[in-house]
């Protein structure tokens, strides 16, 4: 029997960039079960079979990753690739469009012609992705190679790759999504050595910041040129072609491409770099926690029943309640048994030595230190 889905539904106003006009619903979430049977509620079921459904993708949101494990999200790995490409490809439009509408504005204005208002705008638009002296004809072809989406297909991949598919403790207790390196206190420390990752209000602060990297960082340069002639060319962003110019992202260079690639074509998310977001809500993810199993202790009472002289009672034991069938699975080990854990990537794949975070403008590498999350728990 199907397992009812605690949703609960409630509108209130958008305080983001979007419209205000706009609603979101609110979506209670014990795990990545729920989510899936809400998504395919709303008919957005696993676009892996069915990429049709990147013509209209909803908007998604998840305010905070769990900081506890969710038992379902480690266990079943099809879940949670399903959920995490679904959400990932949601939150990779939004963020984009946010960039894109800035990329609209920049293109429209006149710079023969331009009013104190649009020059005021640009400057600030120069400043935030570093791009050095006045406003010039110089200045602005440097924007229209900044100021650009990321291919959806990559960004989902290399979230995958740094936060082991939101398994990783930085992810789960910084937001910390693409492993981004920090010099400051707040950073959370890895354990095997003194370098710090940034964390985030929530994950797709981490995805801004991302995406900000690949738009600004030197290293990346190469990047914003490809991306550049395919859209001189006419032709759609694509992520799997891209991705050799994520070289410096990590140490393990080509490997790394390789890997970005080998995601891309086994998850059939080369699509995605053409999907398009839908008008409608924002349906928000809040979790809320399983209650955890609980014990009966079956007490000897002070007296015998008084028609019940024969009756001898047990002594009294703690009996475990049945669990609920989903957990019963989880937990073959026996009662309050632990369900075995399979980490990912394997930590044996990787162990290079970081870079010295310490060092002058550490934390301006253009990527995240060169070791999967389960080499650094």
């Amino acid at each position: 029997m199907s397992r009812g889905l605690p949703i609960v539904l409630g509108m209130i106003a958008l305080l983001t960039w979007r419209p205000a006009a706009a609603d979101d619903a609110i979506i209670t979430a014990r795990n990545g079960t729920d989510v899936a049977e809400h998504m395919e509620s709303i008919g957005f079921g696993d676009i892996r079979e069915r990429p049709e459904l990147l013509r209209a993708v909803p908007r998604f949101w998840v305010p905070k990753v769990p900081e506890v494990e969710v038992a379902d999200w480690s266990e079943d790995v099809q879940l949670r690739k399903s959920v995490f490409i679904r959400l990932g490809i949601s939150a990779a439009l939004q963020a984009n469009a946010k960039i894109l509408a800035d990329r609209e504005r920049m293109l429209a204005i006149d710079l023969d012609d331009m009013p104190s208002e649009d020059r005021a705008w640009l400057e600030r638009l120069k400043k935030r992705y570093k791009v050095p002296g006045p406003v010039t004809r110089g200045a602005v072809a440097e924007l229209k190679l900044r100021v650009d989406a990321v291919p959806v297909s990559l960004a989902v991949t290399q979230a995958a790759i740094e936060s082991g598919w939101l398994q990783s403790r930085f992810a789960r207790q910084g937001q910390a999504v693409f492993g981004q390196w920090t010099t400051s206190e707040t950073g959370i420390k890895a354990l095997e050595n003194d370098v710090r990752l940034a964390t985030f209000d929530n994950p797709h602060d981490s995805l801004d910041a991302y995406m900000h990297n690949l738009n600004t960082h030197g290293s990346y340069k190469p990047f914003r040129l490809a991306r550049a002639e395919m859209r001189a060319d006419g032709k759609p962003l694509d992520g799997y072609a891209l991705a050799v110019h994520m070289e410096p992202y990590a140490q393990t260079g080509e490997h790394y491409v390789e890997q970005i690639r080998g995601i891309i074509a086994r998850e059939n998310l080369r699509a995605a770099d053409t999907a398009v977001l839908a008008d409608g809500p924002r349906y928000v993810y809040i979790h809320q926690p399983e209650e955890e199993p609980q014990t009966q202790i079956a007490r000897k009472p002070d007296k015998a029943p008084a028609q019940a002289e024969t009756f001898q009672h047990p002594q009294a034991v703690e009996q475990p309640l049945p669990l609920p069938p989903q957990i019963y699975r989880k937990t073959q080990a026996g009662w309050g048994g632990q369900p075995k854990r399979q980490w990912w990537p394997p930590v044996q794949q990787w162990g290079q030595t970081a870079p010295n975070p310490s060092a002058p403008n550490a934390q301006a590498w253009p990527g995240r230190m060169p070791q999967f999350y389960s080499g650094w728990r």
